[in-house]
């Protein structure tokens, strides 16, 4: 009886894997096939584009993966998405090790110059416990910009800048995710995985930014 019960467990995990595999593998040719109707290029792991980014999400954990990347041209800026995902372990008191494994989608779009790092976050509880320990992010006179939003940046100049006025207005009108100038690159991180949907909303509110960046900052970088 107990070899019998052993045998149904095996065929129904190789089962659930099998399962597994055919959506993967039917979530892949999906991909290809949309990334590939807009002249992208698809590949199903390349964590090469992992080491390309600091911060948020990056930089936790092991067993940093980069699945699903589409590589290419929008709108006249080369654009990067890609399902990332690392793990994390703890272990209990009576010594049970538990592994978590973390997804996110990213996005970046590429900028004419290299940019002081700059990250804009909601504000989460980590960080209203932060404000109350003491510890403060960069604010602005905007009230309402400075409750629902983190920033983090070592030049407070440039995040004025770029945080100019409507700039924070737009912000607080759009929900979107949190997102990083980071040398030449604009990135966007969010929970779960990227769809061909996630992918249009993600990178138009990364072009958004970009374009409302005042030109006076792209020249005094250098950028043409």
């Amino acid at each position: 009886m107990q070899a019998a019960f052993v045998v149904v467990v095996i065929v129904l995990v190789g089962l659930v894997a099998y399962l597994t595999y055919l959506r993967n593998k039917k979530r892949r040719e999906a991909f290809a096939a949309w990334a590939g109707g807009r002249g992208w290029t698809y590949v199903a792991e390349d964590n090469s584009v992992i080491g390309r980014f600091d911060g948020t999400p990056f930089g936790r954990g092991d067993h940093q993966r980069a699945h699903n990347v589409v590589t290419g041209m929008r709108d006249g800026r080369p654009i990067v998405a890609f399902d990332y995902s690392y793990q994390t372990h703890s272990t209990d008191s009576n010594g049970n090790r538990t592994t978590t494994t973390h997804r996110y989608n990213v996005m970046s779009i590429g900028l004419p110059a290299h940019l002081p790092t700059l990250e804009v976050c909601r504000e989460s509880v980590l960080n209203k416990v932060g404000r109350a320990l003491g510890f403060r992010d960069i604010e602005f006179e905007n009230e309402e910009f400075n409750r629902r939003f983190n920033i983090s940046c070592k030049d407070r100049k440039f995040a004025s800048d770029v945080l100019h006025p409507r700039m924070m207005q737009w912000l607080l009108d759009n929900e979107g995710p949190g997102w990083r100038m980071d040398r030449a690159d604009l990135v966007c991180w969010d929970s779960g995985r990227i769809s061909p949907e996630v992918v249009d909303r993600q990178l138009g509110y990364l072009d958004a930014i970009a374009d409302q960046v005042p030109r006076f900052v792209w020249q005094d970088r250098g950028a043409q």
